[in-house]
């Protein structure tokens, strides 16, 4: 860099390295497996018409009988989001070991995790707001209409009243053999929920991540998801998960804020997901730097980013919350 030059922040190298650095987070982050990311019309909002499950086979008697499939609405209003830095001419110019471009670096980071921020307030809100039903997120009588006229519910929502196994020692901190069995009861609860045609909708379910708030819930179900045998000796029923292809992973989230003993678990191999990132248009890079009136009245420089979309509830037939007791 020539002597008294200082850092562009314009300069396509260091654009192109945001967002480089911002594909790269992304495809770390968990939001990436728990949500499916819909592009949105050019319009406030994108409105959802959830049609209900195609019809079983049945056998061909009298002709066909068509199943109209139910119809639900919900709708996702985008907003728009903003990041900026800011940094002085002489920081620019004096910065010889790349801390500001490693300060825009984190700001690609940042833009990835809105995603996890977005679904982990759509995740604490879960119990009081709606889903494409009309139910809460996390609720124990979710609609479901069967081919017959009969109505029926399902829960997403369990506690020790549907599985004992939630009932343990200490609530807060389960030891790897009650983690063990409260990770074969989530997955086994997956495999009840039906779809409005009577389908089993998770029977081919074979990926699931299960996200907790705090280290004395992770730590135990990270030790569930690796131990051969149980104290006693028994096999950890995790493993004869696995042995069938089941792949199960544990996430921690220090920014859940409902109680500690709570167990969230999420399919996450089906095309749908259990929660919509909507985006009208992605991530786009904005500098205000050499000419700019900031730059003749301050003498500092902005680079920001901004986007529009927002976040919302997809299917909760992939989602499980479990209650610890």
């Amino acid at each position: 860099m020539p002597t008294g030059a200082y850092i562009n922040l314009a300069d396509p190298a260091i654009i192109g390295s945001f967002y480089e650095s911002m594909e790269a987070e992304w495809s770390k982050s968990w939001a990436s497996s728990l949500s499916w990311l819909n592009p949105s019309s050019v319009q406030d909002q994108e409105t959802y018409a959830w049609l209900g499950a195609v019809p079983k086979f049945r056998e061909w008697i009298g002709g066909r009988v068509a199943t109209k499939p139910q119809a639900e609405s919900y709708s996702i209003r985008n907003k728009l989001w903003e990041q900026t830095l800011e940094f002085g001419l002489d920081d620019l110019r004096r910065d010889k070991t790349g801390q500001i471009q490693a300060r825009i670096g984190e700001l690609a980071a940042a833009g990835a995790g809105w995603s996890e921020d977005l679904v982990t307030t759509l995740i604490n809100n879960g119990g009081s707001a709606t889903c494409y039903d009309g139910e809460y997120f996390w609720d124990t009588d979710h609609p479901v209409s069967e081919m017959t006229s009969s109505s029926t519910t399902a829960k997403n929502s369990v506690s020790a009243s549907d599985y004992s196994v939630l009932n343990i020692g200490t609530s807060t901190a389960p030891t790897p053999d009650e983690a063990a069995k409260i990770v074969q009861a989530i997955v086994g609860h997956f495999m009840t929920l039906k779809n409005d045609q009577g389908h089993l909708l998770n029977s081919r379910a074979r990926q699931f991540t299960l996200m907790v708030s705090t280290v004395d819930l992770w730590a135990p179900i990270q030790s569930a998801l690796a131990l051969t045998n149980l104290t006693s000796g028994a096999s950890n029923p995790v493993m004869g998960l696995k042995s069938m292809g089941y792949q199960i992973d544990a996430i921690l989230n220090p920014n859940l804020t409902s109680a500690t003993s709570l167990v969230y678990a999420f399919r996450t191999d089906a095309k749908l997901k259990p929660f919509i990132l909507q985006e009208e248009y992605g991530t786009q890079v904005k500098v205000v730097g050499a000419g700019s009136e900031l730059e003749f009245n301050t003498r500092r420089h902005q680079f920001g980013t901004e986007r529009m979309g927002n976040a919302g509830y997809g299917l909760w037939q992939y989602a499980v919350k479990a209650t610890l007791s």
